[in-house]
């Protein structure tokens, strides 16, 4: 167990004492979730912080007009709702359900904030947390201009997916890919077979479902990365979609978007 909790990005650097204490003063609880079972819903408010220790979700954001979903799974490392614990916005701004039955690590938010006052380096870790969120939204609209729809994928993808998230999917049609981009339909399907060719994405217009081939390498096609760069989401460990979670996840290139 306190190798688990060591290896959480809101508790990178501290030691085996650290999480001994952690344990004994905070009571420390770990929830399980069976497969199916909702986590997480749109909207509803973030009052805890979970951390997943093992097993998968599937985590599902949709636009506000509903007329772009983007989903992807999440394993162990993943944090929930760190980033809405605090401030005007503190719903869920994404649907988030067991994929598998599933562990996570939780604490609810007056607990929390006694872990944050208790040692400057889980207020630096979630600060660093809150800043690479901060960044990546930055980067978005500097790097990823409103002219393609790669950007407009680019965009949702920087914003809306966990940095190691895998068998992540778009799900919207080329007509409305061409309506929230301004990009002719016949170009917008141009676009999507160029990208496929490249590697980058698989795609079927008449489910309008996007399949994204790689989170880094889409993102480093649009915005590739200089000499000098430190590397985005550096916090977790590098993208990239392992077999076991293939073959966990390989059910889902049919599903839809999840109602908000």
């Amino acid at each position: 167990m306190y190798e688990q909790i060591m290896d959480l990005v809101l508790f990178k650097g501290i030691s085996r004492e650290q999480v001994s204490q952690l344990v004994e003063k905070n009571c420390v609880v770990f929830e399980s979730f069976r497969a199916g079972e909702s986590i997480v819903t749109f909207g509803q408010e973030q009052n805890r912080v979970l951390f997943i220790v093992s097993g998968h979700a599937r985590m599902t954001t949709v636009s506000a007009d509903r007329r772009m979903a983007m989903s992807q799974t999440i394993s162990s490392g993943a944090v929930i709702g760190a980033d809405a614990l605090f401030g005007w916005e503190i719903t869920a701004s994404a649907t988030i359900d067991a994929l598998t039955d599933l562990s996570a690590l939780v604490f609810d938010k007056e607990q929390y904030v006694r872990l944050l006052k208790s040692d400057d380096i889980y207020l630096l870790n979630y600060l660093n947390y809150l800043a690479l969120n901060m960044h990546n939204a930055r980067r978005s609209v500097r790097s990823f201009p409103a002219d393609s729809v790669a950007a407009f994928l680019g965009r949702w993808l920087m914003t809306a997916t966990h940095q190691n998230g895998t068998n992540i999917m778009a799900h919207a049609t080329i007509t409305d890919l061409s309506e929230l981009t301004g990009i002719s339909e016949e170009l917008v399907g141009d676009e999507l077979k160029q990208l496929q060719a490249v590697g980058l994405l698989l795609f079927n217009a008449e489910q309008g479902h996007i399949r994204i081939l790689g989170r880094r390498e889409f993102i480093e096609y649009l915005d590739p990365p200089r000499v000098d760069d430190t590397p985005d989401d550096d916090l977790t460990e590098e993208d990239g979609q392992t077999q076991q979670e293939e073959d966990v996840t390989t059910q889902e290139t049919g599903e839809t978007p999840a109602e908000e």
